[in-house]
Parts: C-alpha cells; structure tokens; sequence
C-alpha cells in the first residue's frame, strides 16, 4: 500500500486511524495515533514529534544534552515526513493504518544520525558501484507472564518452567495459540514469515522472516518486534527482546544473514571454486566487518543488560572470529553456491 492507496481507504471509511512513527535508536516504535482525516491534511507537510521522546534512555528518562547531529538536538520538535514511508494495514486493530516516517529537523532538513537516513546512506554506496544488499533478520524473544498485584509494579515472570527443548515440537506447541496469531499478523502486515520454534530457554522462542532489498529487509525486522510485542500485550503477556533477562538461562540475539548481488543479480559472495574458500570480494567483506566491530559495538550491544549475553558456552560471540557454519563465532559464512 502507499499514500494513494492509504488516501482513498481513509475516504471511503475502510480506515479510520493512522498510527505514524519512527524507530529511536533503540529500534523502538515512537509516534502518534491520529484521525484518518488529520492525517489526509498533514500528510504533505508531516507531523511533529518531540525529541525528546527520540533520546531517551530504554527506561524512558530523558538524556540530557544529546544531539542528533547537525543543528538538530533533543530539545526541540523534530518532524516526521512521509515523502517515502512505509504503510501497512494493522491486522491486529480494525480499520488502522501504520505510516513509517523519516525524521528531518523542524524545517525539514535531514538528521545524518537518524537509523534510516544512515542506512539510506550506506545503501546509496552500494548502488553506486550497481550492488544490491540482501537481508533478513531471524529474532530470539522470550514470552513472559506479568505478575503484581493492584497498582504493584508488575514484572514479567517466566511463562514456561522447563527449558532446554530447542527445536521441540512438543514446547512450540505450547506457545503456538499467540505464534500462530503473531504469523498471521506479520503476514497480513507484508512481512513474510519462514518460520517459528522453540528456543533452548524456557518460555523462548524464536522467529524467521524472508529476506529482501536493503531498507525492506530493515523494515521488516523493525515491523516484526513491533508486532510481537503488541500481539504479546493484546494477548496479556510481555514479548522481551532482552539480550540477557536470565542469569543461568539462554541469551536472546538477533542473527542477520547478509549477501550482496551484483548488477545481473549473481551473488558476490558465492565461491569461485569451492565451497570451503572466500573470494576475494568476500574476503575484504568479512575483514571489514572485523576491522569495524569495535567501534560499532555500542551499536551491536548499546545497554549494561547487552554485555551479560556475551558468556562462553551459551552460543554466544565471545571473540571477534569467523568459521563456517559454527555456532560459536561471531561471524559465520553458510549457505553453498549462489547461496552463500
């Protein structure tokens, strides 16, 4: 769906609200829920969102002095534009509309540090050169009870007492009365699943979705955790994308399987000769991703709870190390031929 379509449904009454938004840099959703015929009238110029609400810190408090870049900081309003955004229809609300929107300044000039805008930017390098990014995410998340009582704070529990069932048809099936419904919602949200299991945690599982091009494969990852943890809310349960909520218990990660085309659509990173070597073009791939990983690191694991997933023996990438097909490695090189 795009604007046009988005504009006519709002007309003829099919939709009545429209959620717009942008992810923070924690990947979190942040916006408004406006009415159908607002949106109609804002939808050329944007809508405004404070900064401040785009740096704060995962509990919510403001970080003080933050600048986005440029001349923007969180101290001002800062304006979600929809000059390409993304539109679905949420399936799990009637008649509503989502719109993903870039963030500008107030006056509409572009913010560098903004998640889309950079990864615009890097997507822009690789169509320079007439290359396509393949992407796809797959999402470990543990489901958890929420337990208190009256106006208690309440903390999510365990939902499973049993762990250590990873790939158990048996465990799925206990979660299967919400996974079905987040598989359908994330397929009527245009996000193509692959598939679901259990994960070795108790109450973990674990969520594939299809690859795609560069920014819709990013969307797509956004779109997912939004929907699981809405699904999970809508169901009175927590969906928790914590790297580490358990001590003694599975971590939680987030796998991104990558390839690069080239301009006839053959993969630049498929073995020349056979399957247990890099290319040349692979091999410089690789090395920069390892060259690069400490100083993306605070983007890779930006809280304390980040760095406690990281344990020897828990599939964990404890070291900045690469190997085909090995669980214990930081970067690992699968898939065979055009696959690779």
């Amino acid at each position: 769906m795009n604007l046009e379509d988005l504009a006519s449904s709002i007309r003829q009454g099919s939709v009545e609200t429209v959620v717009v938004g942008c992810s923070d840099f924690y990947g979190r959703l942040h916006g408004k829920r406006l009415d159908a015929s607002f949106f109609l009238d804002h939808a050329a110029t944007g809508v405004f969102i404070s900064g401040a609400s785009l740096a704060s810190h995962v509990d919510g408090q403001v970080i003080d002095g933050l600048s986005f870049g440029g001349e923007a900081s969180s101290s001002e309003d800062l304006l979600m534009l929809f000059e390409e955004p993304v539109v679905r229809l949420l399936p799990w609300f009637p008649r509503t509309a989502l719109v993903l929107a870039d963030v500008t300044t107030a006056d509409g000039d572009e913010i560098p540090s903004m998640p889309r805008t950079l990864l615009r930017r890097q997507l822009q390098r690789y169509a320079e050169r007439g290359w396509t990014v393949r992407a796809a995410a797959e999402f470990e998340f543990y489901l958890l009870r929420r337990i208190g009582h009256g106006d208690e704070p309440c903390p999510p529990g365990l939902l499973h007492d049993q762990g250590g069932r990873d790939y158990s048809i048996l465990r799925s099936a206990e979660d299967e009365w919400l996974m079905s419904t987040l598989r359908s919602h994330l397929t009527g949200l245009g996000v193509p699943v692959e598939s679901s299991k259990a994960e070795e945690g108790p109450g973990q599982v674990e969520l594939n979705i299809l690859y795609a091009d560069g920014m819709e494969s990013a969307d797509r990852a956004f779109l997912l955790r939004e929907a699981a943890k809405e699904t999970a809310v809508l169901a009175g349960l927590v969906a928790s994308f914590m790297a580490k909520p358990f001590t003694g218990e599975s971590g939680s990660g987030c796998h991104l399987h990558v390839s690069v085309l080239d301009e006839s659509g053959a993969n630049l990173f498929a073995p020349v000769v056979g399957d247990d070597e890099l290319n040349p073009i692979f091999r410089g791939f690789l090395g920069g991703v390892q060259h690069l990983v400490d100083d993306l690191f605070l983007a890779y694991a930006p809280l304390m709870n980040s760095h406690k997933r990281f344990v020897s023996e828990f599939f964990a990438p404890v070291a900045n190390t690469w190997g085909f097909d090995n669980r214990l490695v930081a970067f690992r090189v699968v898939g065979k031929g055009q696959s690779r």
